[in-house]
């Protein structure tokens, strides 16, 4: 291979892993994984940042101290916007205070 074809690759290379952290951090932002949408960034490029771009916020919804939720991933009974105690998954909610 040419030292053009490398330059080639490397900035490629380069540019899709940009990529993968932009689309990482749009999703993020909108409440869906970052590290799947990183991963999906680095390997589509422009086309996953076009679709974390332009997808709607993920519905965050006010979760009192009180309310009391069921661990998606082990079933355990919590309580609270704490993580579950029993695996550590978080609820899909956010305690902020009510405007």
């Amino acid at each position: 291979m040419t030292q053009d074809g490398w330059i080639l690759v490397v900035a490629t290379g380069a540019a899709l892993v940009v990529c993968a952290g932009f689309t990482a951090a749009v999703a993020g932002a909108k409440g869906y994984d970052k590290s799947l949408w990183g991963v999906g960034g680095f390997f589509f490029g422009i086309i996953a940042l076009l679709a974390a771009v332009g997808m709607p916020p993920r519905q965050m919804v006010w979760l009192p101290e009180s309310e009391e939720w069921n661990c998606g991933r082990c079933g355990r009974h919590s309580k609270g916007p704490k993580p579950c105690p029993a695996c550590g998954n978080r609820p899909r909610f956010f305690s902020a205070k009510k405007t």
